[in-house]
């Protein structure tokens, strides 16, 4: 009886919300903000896989490529104006030019969420793909070339429904200068406990390293994480400390990022959870892996891989309601209108959760 009336309580806050039914929100922080600048990483499978594998979808528009030396990210916006943020938030001064994340599998894919690229338009010239947008120091931005920008061309493997949330693209010519990460290759979950460490872009400024998370549950489906993961960090890699991607990161079950500073200053402060009771979705990569593989595509990643055939690139697609949400989808009334799962919520309201969009992490 309680399960039904919690099942109603949440269907009336949902319709309650009227017009932002639908919208999607981020994760947050569990515990201490865990994130670190690249540089500030000591050297090992981390900082080599942050320097050299992984991507930032952006707008064509915030790039002035006219200097190949010299790529510019010209956008101008930063993080505490896009979000209202509280002077000292951290990272308030930073640009936030991004919308996904992603890692390369090989000289010429790249892992990200399905929700990222849910359109042919997602997947072309105006939304290129960027390698090592980081911080080499205090407030020292990497010099990017042509060589980190890539466009991408078709979408190999794409699913984004209730049962995975997952896109392997092909790039429009072979990467230079940049490694592949090593993912990993077993179909067996990764157990509760293992520890992981979060590389991407959240919010969309350069590039995190976030580490002190562990997987917390697998539900057969995805991994329950309690990862430091936001907006703009949909199709991050998830490592374990042998340097090996376990999984991307898909959505979280926080209504947002940030929340109002008590006391009425009208600014927008991080919100930390302790309780536990919160998590972040992580899609194994074995799955995406399989079906790539199963494709009959040449490719290191495939190396050890059991091929999974799962019919025409796409056929299997089921996109979620409407798009992947933009800056504008977020609501500044804390009214995220999308269920605010526990790992204790089970039965109905669970079936509720999984009727919903979920609050994927990505900007756009």
């Amino acid at each position: 009886m309680a399960r039904v009336l919690a099942t109603l309580l949440l269907g009336a806050w949902l319709i309650g919300c009227d017009s932002q039914v639908g919208s999607s929100s981020a994760a947050v922080v569990y515990g201490p903000d865990d994130r670190l600048e690249v540089h500030e990483v000591p050297e090992g499978v981390h900082r080599r896989a942050a320097e050299s594998a992984v991507l930032m979808q952006t707008d064509a528009d915030f790039l002035d490529r006219s200097d190949p030396a010299n790529v510019r990210v010209t956008y101008e916006g930063i993080l505490g104006e896009t979000e209202e943020l509280c002077a000292d938030v951290r990272f308030f001064d930073q640009p936030d030019p991004g919308y996904c994340s992603g890692i390369l599998i090989d000289d010429r894919h790249v892992m990200t969420a399905g929700h990222c690229v849910e359109t042919a338009d997602d997947c072309s010239a105006q939304y290129p793909w960027v390698f090592g947008y980081y911080y080499e120091g205090a407030g020292d931005l990497r010099t990017l070339t042509a060589d980190d920008v890539y466009e991408c061309v078709d979408r190999v493997i794409y699913r984004n429904d209730l049962v995975g949330d997952y896109a392997i693209i092909e790039l429009g010519r072979p990467v230079v200068g940049h490694d592949p990460a090593i993912l990993r290759t077993g179909t067996d979950p990764a157990p509760d406990g293992t520890a992981l460490t979060l590389i991407g872009h959240p919010n969309g400024i350069p590039m995190k390293i976030a580490g002190d998370a562990s997987v917390l549950d697998f539900d057969g489906r995805e991994l329950f994480t309690d990862l430091d993961s936001f907006f703009g960090n949909s199709g991050s890699g998830v490592w374990d400390d042998a340097g090996l991607v376990i999984g991307i990161t898909v959505a979280g079950s926080f209504p947002s990022d940030y929340q109002r500073r008590p006391g009425g200053r009208g600014c927008n402060e991080l919100v930390e959870l302790t309780s536990g009771d919160e998590y972040e979705y992580v899609q194994p990569v074995h799955v995406p892996l399989g079906l790539f593989c199963g494709t009959g595509v040449s490719s290191v990643a495939c190396d050890g891989v059991t091929p999974i055939d799962g019919g025409p690139p796409g056929a299997d697609a089921g996109a979620r309601d409407g798009g992947a949400p933009t800056r504008s989808d977020r609501d500044d009334d804390g009214c995220s209108c999308a269920a605010h799962g526990t790992r204790t919520s089970a039965g109905l309201v669970a079936l509720v959760l999984f009727g919903l969009r979920r609050r994927r992490l990505s900007e756009r």
